[in-house]
């Protein structure tokens, strides 16, 4: 048997083979539904062989989480949630039919230009705990501890992290994490997100005005209907990374992305005051320049996809409601690179499916306190 070392840190998953069922959201409440009296692995085997054809809203997916009796179970519905991020919700459930006309349009998006150019100034320096799981596939060309799966498998469990997040004078700080681990990540992995707390936001909007944007549709959100705006950038009009780790570079190394890329996406706003409550990012990776970059390697392009969606909320910090980020999701698709255990070239493997699922929680001030001491306060 041939065996190859694969650098890119593989799960430890268990050998189960499914086939993808297409579902929606209504059809996966149902099978929630009829498994209740099921044990915590039969629930995930189920999950594992599904894929939404909706997307499933962060609301819904707290409430099934807490059904469940499990964390295999849990992570199988969190990976399947999070896959459907960049799709529409379920048909129907639009709260209006009709589209604002433009002179309305253009109010809405005047007031979300004035939110994004005012929210670093109206964020107080704070800092929160970010918490990281990751998930990955296993593809059926992939050898893995002598192991080769029938069929691909879908994205499992490969370990947690927290970092305390500072956001100070319109910076963001990251402390070292903390990882639990089911194996032994060297660095961190995937597609990062970054510039959560604001740039992100005005990065996109003014990109978006120089690029392409219109009307898509009315939403339910949280507190109310949601106006959503769909935008497209060229490569030319791009001001947005894509942050990688790690890519093979000429068919032999690894190499952490860090180029300007197309992109496309949706924001997702209050009517209202133009709040932004949610925001994707879908990289063009087929356009311009970064495209001559992935393609470097003979055996064809190591990276093929980058997309995403982050999600605010309003947090209590210091007596005073902000709109802060509450979850952000990454999912990106990349080849690997194996090197054979004796001298032979390298070569790209199969593509693998990275998802990073984040929630920001425990959101605090940030300041430090100081008090004048008198003399009567001074110790003999």
């Amino acid at each position: 048997m041939r065996r190859w070392l694969l650098v890119l840190a593989p799960a430890a998953l268990a050998l189960r083979v499914f086939a993808v069922q297409p579902v929606t959201v209504a059809q996966l409440e149902q099978t929630l539904i009829s498994t209740r009296s099921a044990s915590d692995a039969e629930v995930a085997s189920r999950l594992a062989g599904m894929q939404l054809t909706e997307r499933l809203d962060s609301s819904t997916l707290t409430r099934w989480l807490n059904g469940l009796h499990g964390s295999k179970s849990a992570h199988a519905l969190i990976v399947l949630a999070d896959l459907s991020s960049f799709l529409n919700l379920p048909v129907g459930t639009s709260p209006v039919d009709s589209a604002p006309d433009i002179a309305r349009q253009r109010e809405i998006m005047a007031k979300v230009v004035d939110y994004a150019i005012t929210v670093n100034h109206r964020l107080p320096n704070l800092f929160a705990t970010r918490r990281t799981t990751r998930f990955e596939d296993w593809p059926k060309e992939l050898e893995i501890k002598d192991e080769v799966p029938a069929r691909s498998i879908a994205p499992q469990f490969v370990d947690e992290s927290s970092v305390i997040v500072r956001y100070r004078d319109g910076k963001e700080e990251l402390t070292p994490a903390r990882v639990s681990k089911r194996n032994n990540p060297t660095n961190e992995q995937g597609l990062f997100s970054y510039g959560l707390f604001g740039p992100i936001l005005s990065t996109v909007l003014v990109d978006a005005s120089r690029g392409t944007s219109g009307w898509s549709r009315w939403e339910h959100g949280p507190s109310g209907p949601l106006a959503v705006f769909r935008y497209f950038v060229p490569m030319e009009r791009s001001n947005y990374k894509v942050k990688f780790c790690c890519v093979p570079v000429a068919g032999m190394l690894l190499s952490q992305l860090d180029r300007i890329s197309a992109y496309h996406g949706e924001i997702a706003v209050d009517p209202d005051d133009g709040t932004i409550v949610r925001l994707t990012l879908l990289a063009d990776l087929d356009q311009g320049d970064l495209s001559t970059l992935l393609e470097e390697s003979a055996e064809g392009t190591p990276l093929s996809r980058a997309d995403i969606a982050v999600e605010y909320g309003p947090v209590e910090i210091g007596g005073k409601v902000y709109f802060c980020p509450a979850r952000s999701i990454a999912v990106s698709r990349a080849r690997t690179l194996l090197l054979p255990k004796k001298d032979k070239s390298p070569r790209l493997g199969p593509e693998r499916t990275f998802v990073n699922d984040v929630s920001f929680t425990q959101y605090h001030l940030f300041r430090s306190e100081s008090r004048i001491l008198l003399d009567t306060d001074r110790v003999p």
